[in-house]
């Protein structure tokens, strides 16, 4: 009997893309990307949610990393699938679900959504733009969530 993996939905602004310091103009990768990505992908089933990818196609969000990342993070990256959203990223989640959602800023009306199904404690906000290292962090509290399990 196999496990179903819970769902783990990505933004790419403010979380995969960041930068060293808070005022820093350039954007850059956020920190333990890479090592971040491979866990992901080997404990959760990997989705976008990002406005850079919300029509069910990955390459925009692909293409926003393409000038960042290298070829093994740009693999794993090809991996995780798309979603379709119009108005409200939270169109694409099924709240009744397992999920966790690594995202830097929900709308207020997100974050009422989610409180009001229950699971605003399945946001994990990560901002790589204020803290490099967020993933690292985030990819902590990952794998203390599947401890729990």
């Amino acid at each position: 009997m196999t496990h179903k993996k819970a769902k783990l939905y990505i933004d790419i602004d403010g979380v995969l893309l960041g930068k060293k310091e808070p005022n820093d103009y350039e954007i850059c990768l956020a920190g333990g990307i890479r090592d971040f990505l491979a866990y992901a992908l080997w404990h959760f089933d990997c989705y976008w949610l990002t406005s850079r990818a919300n029509h069910g196609d990955v390459r925009p969000a692909l293409e926003a990393l393409k000038p960042y990342a290298d070829k093994v993070t740009m693999e794993m990256a090809k991996t995780v699938k798309p979603t379709t959203w119009s108005t409200l990223k939270t169109e694409a989640i099924d709240l009744k679900s397992d999920f966790y959602w690594f995202d830097d800023q929900l709308l207020q009306t997100e974050q009422e959504i989610l409180k009001n199904a229950g699971c605003l404690d399945r946001w994990i906000r990560v901002d790589t733009r204020a803290n490099y290292s967020g993933l690292i962090a985030g990819k902590q509290h990952l794998a203390r969530l599947i401890q729990k399990i």
